[in-house]
């Protein structure tokens, strides 16, 4: 059974990177135009974003990353790259990452119950909302595959469509529901992104 899933895992990854692959050429189109026309606001935590290619500045990750470490104290704000978790290859287990300034047991630094936000993301992403409106720029928020099971995207799409009239283009095959005066489109994310770009061009 473990190669069917890896397979239909490998393949996911492949459809999701090459849909990203799109969202970020139309984002790098615009960037030429207007210099940072672009940010990607997820709640995704696997850093499919950067593995696509996306500018790593222009990313917000509002539940964290799995791709980083934060300590459980925590003794400061800091996050650092999780490459340093070793394995203890006789045993099969990884051993407790720790924190770099004061040796506690480090964590994913991945949002949990009781955890603030990461204020450099936010302060980013505020202030891009600000030059949006200083600029008079209009918005469009394209929002692809957010549920309501965990609705931080899909609350924060509606908020900033409302608070900065912007367009709300909200893509999910199956929670298509949409504010009065915003467009839906009821497909699959690699879907609608392909039919989207074939009507571009």
């Amino acid at each position: 059974m473990v190669a069917p899933v890896r397979r239909w895992h490998q393949l996911y990854q492949t459809q999701m990177r090459f849909s990203l692959r799109r969202v970020q050429a139309w984002g790098l189109t615009l960037d030429c135009q207007i210099l940072g026309a672009m940010i990607v606001f997820t709640s995704n935590v696997d850093g499919h974003f950067q593995k696509a290619g996306f500018n790593k500045d222009k990313i917000i990750e509002c539940h964290g990353s799995i791709h980083y470490l934060q300590c459980s104290t925590p003794c400061r704000d800091d996050i650092w790259e999780a490459d340093q978790i070793e394995v203890d290859m006789q045993a099969f287990e990884a051993k407790a990452p720790h924190c770099q300034a004061c040796g506690a047991i480090a964590r994913p630094n991945i949002l949990m119950f009781g955890d603030g936000t990461n204020e450099k993301q936010t302060e980013k992403y505020h202030h891009w909302l600000h030059k949006l409106q200083e600029n008079r720029f209009k918005l469009a928020i394209v929002e692809i595959g957010a549920g309501q099971a965990v609705p931080t995207v899909r609350i924060e799409s509606e908020i900033i469509a409302e608070k900065y009239k912007g367009t709300l283009i909200r893509i999910n095959p199956r929670e298509y529901e949409i504010p009065d005066g915003q467009l839906s489109i009821p497909l699959g994310g690699a879907e609608a992104v392909k039919r989207v770009f074939e009507l571009l061009n």
